[in-house]
């Protein structure tokens, strides 16, 4: 005999989009990325792939991508940061980042980028200053050959 299941209203959390979750489809170098989300810097008006990693303290921007914002790569001051056994020096640098809904609306978020020219790597969307600005963010699997995978997000307070 099973309890009977019961609606907790404080455990639902109301979402205000959903972006395509990419799951070990997405590539960079040859190398598949497990979980990407698509990005957009309005300047630059295209989309692209980028690491969804829950585990990255900055969000990680390509020096090529930097370059075509206009970011000062050389100024002041520089922060070392451990990737993988590699030790690589940067700077840190608020810049606004899209994420382009599939469903509802997109969300725009003021990131902290590490950049730096000796990074070789996707671009990383992590913790600090995206994730964190975030009031609700979740993964739905798609679990049926023609379900997608989505990621699920809220800047402001549903439900």
């Amino acid at each position: 005999m099973g309890a009977e299941a019961v609606r907790d209203d404080a455990l639902h959390v109301g979402y205000t989009g959903a972006s395509r979750l990419t799951l070990f489809g997405a590539k960079w170098a040859g190398r598949t990325m497990p979980a990407a989300i698509a990005c957009r810097f309005d300047e630059l008006g295209s989309e692209m792939d980028a690491l969804l990693d829950t585990g990255a303290q900055y969000c990680v921007m390509r020096s090529d991508v930097a370059v075509e914002l206009s970011l000062d790569l050389a100024a002041e001051p520089h922060q070392t940061i451990l990737w993988g056994s590699d030790r690589i020096e940067g700077v840190l640098r608020k810049y606004w980042v899209r994420i382009p809904a599939l469903l509802g609306e997109d969300i725009e978020v003021e990131a902290t980028w590490f950049v730096s020219e000796d990074y070789d790597g996707p671009m990383v969307l992590g913790w600090v200053a995206f994730l964190d600005s975030l009031d609700a963010f979740g993964c739905k699997l798609g679990v049926r050959p023609d379900e997608e995978s989505l990621f699920h997000f809220s800047l402001e307070q549903v439900g």
